[in-house]
């Protein structure tokens, strides 16, 4: 799917999975045709997916429930010079909806890697996890 992240796109469960609309990802950093070239990979190489945790050697990690639940401390980011991006998830929910509706008044932040294809076959990457880890730190501190 273009954009298989259920938090991003509300016609996920009606959209048909078709060679118009299926996205292959290649864990590698790449930024050209040729770059995906070098790595021998071709138009019409068969390709299969694997439900199990892998951690690439160039640092993706990709599996199911990841779960993006993203958010930043985007000044705590920005002083200790740490990698942070801000994503918007215009369908997503937490736990911390059933406290707030259950009367509790609590502050509450969602922090994680960003996390491509949530709910679906996840990939993130080892330097977005150290970057959260990072934060954590900072913030708690």
């Amino acid at each position: 799917m273009c954009e298989p992240a259920t938090h991003v796109n509300a016609d996920l469960v009606t959209e048909k999975c078709t060679d118009k609309t299926l996205k292959v990802v290649i864990d590698e950093k790449m930024s050209s045709e040729e770059d995906v070239e070098k790595l021998g990979i071709s138009a019409g190489d068969f390709i299969s997916l694997d439900p199990r945790t892998i951690v690439t050697a160039s640092g993706f990690i990709k599996s199911r429930h990841l779960d993006d639940k993203a958010t930043a401390l985007i000044r705590l980011a920005k002083e200790h010079k740490l990698n942070y991006a801000v994503d918007i998830y215009p369908y997503y929910g937490s736990d911390v909806e059933t406290t707030l509706r259950a009367g509790h008044d609590i502050r509450h932040g969602l922090i994680s890697p960003g996390v491509a294809a949530s709910h679906g076959y996840e990939r993130t990457h080892k330097e977005g996890v150290k970057n959260t880890l990072k934060l954590l730190a900072v913030y708690i501190q």
